[in-house]
This record gives structure tokens, sequence and C-alpha cells, in this order.
């Protein structure tokens, strides 16, 4: 195996040898990305199974502990008398290739059904499927017709009615429509299920946290990767912002489409770990330019550039289809790329790192983007409240305070509040303002406020005040 691999997990077992009929005993190994079996009798039989191959694993009976192993291109492999089976078939399912085509098989006519119980309904998410139709891929001939386009609806529709709690979500759309141009309506959306429910996580939702989780796990592989960059763009929620679209549609919005399908197939064998490596070759292919720009604008317009640049020389999409192939003057001067060359790259300089490495970044990061989410929540709550409040109560067209505002002073002065207004503000920011004296209270600090004795407040001189009785409270408590 490559040297890379690590050992996972080893099960002692029988594999059924079909051309020799009979059992023979060894050993079962797990890598990262292998099965392979050694057997220990003398029999010399020995296999070696990348995940990716493996379709399906199935248990004969409930009473044995067996497993059979199916295997692309109609093959199996049964394995008996297996200690720990359940353990060793939860491993290998969350690592090999069953996805869509397993689902589909084991739920026949489903989605019949859900087109025929979705369509009609009215929702917010067919409201949206509905707008965005006809972004999806507009340029390709497959969606200028009612017949491109009633298929992606379907697909699209029956998989909102399936899982409400996702519904439908921007990007999604996208993805969909490359499904269609390669797979067959029924197959395109268990490909759909297979990316929004068990390959991407959280990731098609109103707060798409999972794509957030990603970044932050895209921005410390950068931090490790690329020290260049680092130095030169301290702050690296830039390419978190920028790379967004690059994660929710695997480059599909960013690349040209007979470019983008490469990278949906690289997707489709290695999981997100196939957009992370692409998303540090890019990077690293422009580190030149981007630590030498001056701002962010200058940065996105170089990644732009790069990215219709690239050009797949194996497409079997039509010339009419093809956007790198024309193009304006300076775009044609722009050195172009190759997807595949772009691809080998990425596999090669930062084919590295493993799957488990990016599920504990994941776990490491996950906490801390639900709780900036979280608090980023609370502040607009608070402060759209607090806009509202103010608004109703001081400066509403019949406010009294209008009458005070000159536009000619300082921003600071502009607005003032007389003594009913501030009594009002004062009670709700007071601790103590439900007490016998609160009226007293209330004019005596008001009072004590105003500093020019004009009968108004203005917001320079509630600060100023607000800011000599925190520091009385610093000096006392000192």
């Amino acid at each position: 195996l490559p040297k890379e691999q690590n050992l996972l997990e080893v099960h002692e077992s029988f594999l059924w040898v079909p051309f020799s009929h009979f059992n023979t005993l060894g050993k079962i190994c797990l890598s990262e990305n292998y099965l392979c079996f050694a057997s220990q009798d003398g029999s010399q039989c020995h296999i070696i199974i990348p995940m990716r191959e493996v379709i399906n694993v199935e248990k004969p009976d409930s009473s044995s502990r067996a497993l059979t192993v199916c295997v692309r291109g109609k093959r199996a492999l049964r394995f008996s008398e297996v200690r720990d089976y359940q353990r060793l078939a939860k491993t290998i399912r969350s690592r090999c290739g069953i996805r869509a085509v397993n689902d589909m098989a084991a739920h026949p006519g489903y989605y019949t059904e859900l087109v025929e119980q979705s369509l009609g309904n009215s929702t917010l998410a067919t409201d949206e499927i509905e707008r965005d139709l006809h972004r999806s891929l507009p340029e390709h001939p497959a969606f200028q017709s009612d017949t491109g386009i009633s298929a992606l609806r379907r697909v699209l529709t029956a998989y909102a009615y399936r899982n409400p709690k996702i519904g439908y979500c921007q990007a999604m759309n996208i993805l969909t429509s490359v499904l269609l141009l390669y797979a067959k309506e029924e197959e395109a959306f268990w490909l759909l299920v297979a990316v929004c429910e068990r390959m991407l996580p959280d990731y098609f939702n109103r707060r798409i946290i999972g794509a957030l989780v990603d970044q932050a796990v895209f921005e410390d592989l950068i931090r490790v990767n690329l020290p260049q960059l680092v130095e030169h763009m301290t702050d690296l929620s830039f390419f978190s912002s920028v790379s967004l679209s690059w994660f929710l549609t695997l480059f599909i919005s960013v690349l040209p489409i007979e470019s983008a399908v490469n990278v949906v197939d690289c997707f489709f064998y290695d999981g997100i770990k196939a957009i992370l490596q692409l998303g540090l070759t890019v990077l690293d292919f422009n580190l030149e330019a981007l630590i030498t720009c001056n701002d962010d604008a200058e940065a996105v317009t170089i990644l732009n550039r790069f990215f219709d640049s690239v050009t797949n020389k194996d497409s079997p999409l039509p010339p009419t289809v093809q956007q790198a192939s024309v193009g304006n003057n300076e775009q044609a001067s722009h050195i172009s790329v190759d997807i595949s060359e772009l691809i080998q790259e990425a596999y090669e300089k930062y084919g590295h790192f493993r799957s488990e490495e990016v599920e504990s970044s994941r776990k490491r990061n996950k906490l801390h983007v639900i709780q900036t989410l979280e608090d980023t929540t609370k502040q607009n709550v608070v402060s759209e409240i607090t806009r509202q409040h103010f608004l109703s109560c001081y400066w509403t067209m019949k406010s009294p305070a209008l009458l005070h505002h000159d536009p000619s002073l300082a921003y600071l002065e502009q607005y003032q509040l007389g003594f009913q207004q501030f009594s009002e503000l004062f009670f709700l920011l007071e601790p103590w303002a439900f007490c016998a004296s609160k009226s007293t209270l209330s004019l005596w600090v008001f009072r004590l406020i105003d500093e020019n004795q004009d009968g108004l407040i203005n917001f320079r001189e509630f600060c100023c005040a607000l800011g000599k009785f925190v520091g009385f409270l610093l000096r006392s408590s000192a």
C-alpha cells in the first residue's frame, strides 16, 4: 500500500475462495482507503481492494457472524466467523463508496412517489426553487428547454419534500444541474441525497454550518501549508468568504463547466478532502500574485482570472458550452491551466493529509463556529430591538425631539432629549429606577448631565456623564 496509509483495524476471519471451494483462514486489515486480506494457512491468498470500489456490505443472516462485501463489477467477498462483524461492517460502510447506488436499489419506486406527492404543493422551498430554476446552468443547452428545467424542478422539489428540515438551499440547484447532465433523473436525486445528508453534512441549511466549519478547516490548512500567504494576509477570513462558493458548489460556480465536472468526480471519490486539496492548490498557484495584492478586491480579481483560464482538453462537452474557449483579450493573454494537471498537482502536493485529520479539525472548529453564529445572532437581535425602540420612542415624525434637531451640529449633538424622554430612558437603564423617589432622582441626574443648562441632553453629554460615572466606580472599588 502507499506509505501514507495507516493500519486502522485488524479482524481475524475466514474468506470463501470460490475457485478453490474452501474457506481460508486469515486477517482482514483496514487502512484509510483500502480493505486487505492475507491468508495465514499457507494458501497464499492475498486481496487488496480500494474502498471506493466497495458498493455494499450485507449480512447473509442474523445468526451467523458473516459479512458479504460487494464490489463493483458484480463481484463479492464472503467473510465468516468475524468476531466483531458489526464493527467491521460499520467501518467499511463509513469509508467505502456506498452512497446513491445502494439507496436507490433499496427504495424502488420511492422517487416516483415523492414526485407525485410533492408536485403541486406550494411552500417557501418550492417558491425559491422556481426562482432559481433558470439560474442554474443557463449557458448549457440541456437547461434551455422545458425538458431540462422540468427534470431539475422535479428532483429539487422531491428532495425538499423528502427532507423538510433542509428543504431547499441555494447551490443545490447548481449541483443538481450538473448531476442531471451525467445521470438519470432518479440517480441524480439519490446522488443529491448522498451529498446533502452524508457527504456534506449541515451544508445545505439556512446557517450553512457545515460549510463554515470546513472553511475554518481550510484556514488551518492554509496556516500549515502556505506560510508565505499567512505572513502577507494575517486575516485569513478573506479566504473563508471568497471560498464559500467553492465548498457549497464544489467549484461549479467558479470554474468553467467542462472543468468543474472533473472536480465533482474527485469529490465523489474522496469527499471534502478533494475540495480542500484543490483549494490549497489554487492559492498556491496564485501565491506570487496574491502576496503582492494591496486589497481584497485585487485578490478576488486575480482568482477570478485564474478560474476563467482553466481548460479541459479532454472535455466531452461541445465547444458552444465550453466557457473557457472564448473570452476577451485580457483573458486570452492569461496563461491557461488544464484541469487534469491542476488536480494532479493537488493530489501530489496536498494529498498527504488524511480524512481523519479533516474530521479532527472539523470537531475542533465546530463549537467555535456555532458559538460565533450564536453571538452574532444575539447581537443582531439586540441591535435591531434597540434601534426600533429608540425610533419609536424618540425619533418618530411626531416626536418633540425633532423640534430640537439641528443638522448643522456635530452628529453627537444633532439629536437631543427633553426631560420627559430622558426619564423614560433613565427608568429603563437604571436598576434602582423603581424606587419611591424615582422622579426626583431622574430630575437631579438630568440637570447634572445637562452641561449647558439648555433643558436638553445630547448624545455627547450623555456619554461624557456615563464615562465620569464609570470612572467614579473604578476609583471607589480601588
